[in-house]
């Protein structure tokens, strides 16, 4: 099945995109979709790691262990810096 990532800021540049579609089992989690996201690259790994992303799924706020349904939206959303 298919979910939809959105990244913004740092992590579309580090991407190359602001989202992408990303095919995973049935059964799959937010961190399953992770994991196929960064293709078991440490160097991209290192960016989504849970100390420094929150993830949403369809617009509310999960943890990783989030269980995916087909056409499932996921936001990988960086701290926010500024003033």
């Amino acid at each position: 099945m298919e979910v939809k990532i959105l990244m913004f800021a740092v992590l579309a540049e580090q991407f190359g995109g602001s989202s992408l579609l990303v095919e995973v089992a049935e059964g799959a989690t937010v961190a399953d979709a992770i994991e196929i996201m960064t293709d078991g690259e440490e160097s991209k790994k290192k960016w989504l790691s849970p100390d420094r992303v929150a993830v949403a799924v369809n617009q509310s706020y999960c943890g990783r262990d989030r269980v995916l349904v087909a056409g499932d939206e996921i936001a990988l959303i960086p701290p926010v810096s500024g003033g």
